[in-house]
């Protein structure tokens, strides 16, 4: 959710800066390196999570068939 408004800010900003210069390839570059640094973070996000929920889970699991 961050991400993609921090995303869609620089986006405004260099679609502003450019749109004036008319250089339409180095906004297509900027917006795929945007991209693959917002899927990027997103999927580490997602990762970290998945690595906590292993830690995680069995400890509770555990606590639960003690009580």
């Amino acid at each position: 959710m961050i991400i993609s408004k921090i995303t869609r800010l620089t986006e405004y900003f260099f679609l502003r800066k450019y749109r004036y210069m008319g250089k339409t390839s180095t906004l297509i570059i900027l917006k795929v390196i945007f991209l693959v640094v917002s899927l990027q973070l997103e999927l580490f996000r997602t990762y970290n999570t998945i690595v906590l929920l292993k830690i995680v889970a069995p400890y509770i699991l555990k606590r639960k068939e003690y009580n």
